[in-house]
């Protein structure tokens, strides 16, 4: 399992990345904003973007 978080957005809130090794699809729960940060998180954990 990967599982990354994050402070995100004007509130700061806890935004997590939560994946699966294997497969490496993932999911991004409470983002709450900085979407290009959050990207970055993802791209660097190298989980691809959805199609």
């Amino acid at each position: 399992m990967i599982l990354k978080s994050l402070e995100a957005g004007p509130l700061m809130v806890n935004c997590y990345i939560v994946g699966c090794e294997e497969t490496r699809r993932a999911a991004v729960i409470d983002p709450g904003g900085d979407a290009e940060r959050i990207l970055g998180v993802v791209k660097e954990a190298d989980l691809p973007k959805s199609p």
